[in-house]
């Protein structure tokens, strides 16, 4: 096969839409060993629009929640987060296969708690967000977390979870468009620092916002953080992003 056409035609389709793109597309061959090649989606990769600089204090480790670079997505920022919403990795691993989407049911109903409000949600998941293989991570839709204004994926090399989001999907067009914050938690050097257990000792409100949930508390944790001074900063120029304690 012979593919040196496609950087003519993703040349020409970037510049219609002003945006690098991913496509789908089929090469079919014909009697003649001559190959045909059909477009059958395109879609523009936008990657944000919040560009103001933003400086990303150095905190003490011990304030430090994560520190990673080279790994998020969504412009640069500096929020404060009211609510975090933390899926235990292994505590998710162990749950009955069958019943792992109940995980993704919960989280729809805390965005749903929400949504008339103006905290500001960060999600913490294992694995791929959004998947449709809960064995891969937790297979939420859009609109389970589209009032969250940032989503953590986490990886856990023991139970096997990797973040992955596919870009070019309709997940990752609508996070785009809701200028919802996306970083990946790597078990690499991007990730400089991450406390994963940093939220393990706080409250669990869980019930307080769905009394019916009590046999999920190992599994979905929600924190108020409010009046704790915890804040996301990214720098999209420098690519970095801290999750951190102020004092």
């Amino acid at each position: 096969m012979h593919f040196s056409g496609h950087p003519a035609l993703l040349h020409t389709l970037q510049q219609a839409y002003q945006y690098p793109v991913d496509i789908e597309f089929t090469i079919n061959g014909t009697d003649t060993g001559e190959f045909v090649f059909n477009l059958l989606q395109c879609r523009p990769l936008q990657v944000g629009t919040r560009r103001d600089a933003v400086t990303v204090p150095s905190l003490p480790e011990d304030k430090t929640v994560f520190s990673v670079t080279g790994s998020s997505m969504g412009g640069s920022r500096a929020e404060d987060i009211d609510y975090v919403v933390f899926v235990d990795s292994r505590a998710y691993y162990e749950f009955p296969y069958k019943r792992k989407p109940d995980i993704a049911h919960i989280i729809g109903d805390i965005n749903h708690h929400f949504r008339k409000s103006n905290q500001n949600l960060l999600l913490f998941v294992p694995g791929r967000i959004g998947t449709s293989s809960p064995e891969l991570g937790v297979p939420v839709s859009f609109a389970a977390i589209n009032h969250f204004c940032a989503i953590c994926e986490m990886s856990d090399s023991e139970v096997g979870y990797m973040p992955e989001l596919s870009y070019g999907s309709h997940m990752f067009q609508d996070l785009v468009e809701a200028e919802i914050f996306y970083t990946a938690l790597f078990d690499t050097p991007k990730t400089r620092i991450f406390n994963r257990t940093v939220f393990h000792d706080m409250p669990n409100i869980l019930t307080e916002i769905l009394p019916d949930c009590k046999e999920y508390e190992d599994i979905v944790k929600v924190c108020h953080t409010e009046g704790m001074h915890l804040k996301l900063y990214s720098d999209i120029q420098n690519s970095e992003t801290v999750l951190g304690f102020e004092s």
